[in-house]
């Protein structure tokens, strides 16, 4: 039995420059972007169950498992501006254009649910085949889709394997 978490945070002020235009003479505008309060925060989980049988003459590596991945990320609109020129030859020093971004919203969040069992077969030392499946329900709420988006699937696996 195999057991697999783990957890990631992201926190962010996103706050740079950019330069844009850039002419020959070495003239150039200055963008800000401003992106306050960004956060991700996944949390992913697995349980497999791993085993070995001889079965007509075959030897079997079979995994059966459970899987769970989520995912919420906030962040907001952000302000993107034009704030003035300089020159990489004579630069100029901007003031802060004192611009407040708009808070934060939650953007989007993802979860998927999966089930899985998999088979390797052992035909001999170069020959194997995989067969498996997997069951997933996968659920997106995004502020920028017109509906959630919910959906069941099954997906099944084969290869043949040459070593």
């Amino acid at each position: 039995l195999q057991a697999r978490a783990n957890q990631a945070r992201l926190y962010r002020d996103d706050f740079s420059a950019n330069i844009d235009g850039l002419q020959p003479n070495g003239d150039f505008t200055v963008y800000e972007y401003k992106s306050p309060d960004e956060t991700r925060h996944s949390r992913n989980a697995e349980l497999v169950l791993r085993g070995e049988v001889q079965a007509a003459g075959l030897r079997h590596e079979l995994s059966l498992g459970l899987s769970q991945r989520r995912l919420v990320a906030r962040f907001g609109d952000g302000v993107y501006q034009a704030v003035g020129g300089s020159n990489l030859h004579d630069p100029v020093i901007l003031p802060d254009p004192g611009s407040v971004a708009p808070p934060s919203y939650t953007a989007f969040r993802n979860r998927d649910q999966g089930f899985f069992v998999a088979d390797v077969i052992h035909f001999n030392a170069q020959w194997q085949a995989l067969v498996g499946v997997r069951h997933a329900k996968v659920h997106f709420d995004s502020v920028f889709a017109a509906e959630p988006y919910r959906k069941s699937v099954t997906t099944p696996t084969l290869a043949l394997i040459h070593k």
